[in-house]
């Protein structure tokens, strides 16, 4: 993953632990050492880039960000008519 970056120092080795772990993601943290006279952010760069081509090649799809909108109908004549709508629809996204 980022053990092909030469500006990383191979000693200390980097540190990749799991931090935690959410309904649609694992969160991961590294630690690695440079020289001080590198550019951090390119490394920064480099690294994310390194991250992302490894879950490529594992066949690992980032996650999408998902949304629920619920609508009703305008036309409806009555509140009651609409909360109708709205506890079907719900009880259907529940299921």
């Amino acid at each position: 993953m980022i053990e092909g970056i030469p500006e990383i120092e191979s000693d200390p080795r980097p540190v990749i632990v799991p931090w935690d772990l959410a309904e649609s993601w694992v969160t991961i943290r590294i630690q690695w050492w440079r020289d001080i006279n590198q550019n951090g952010m390119l490394i920064h760069a480099s690294v994310i880039k390194g991250i992302k081509q490894a879950l490529d090649k594992a066949q690992i799809d980032m996650p999408y960000k998902t949304q629920v909108q619920l609508l009703h109908d305008q036309t409806e004549s009555t509140k009651k008519e609409n909360e109708s709508q709205n506890e079907k629809l719900a009880s259907s996204v529940s299921e």
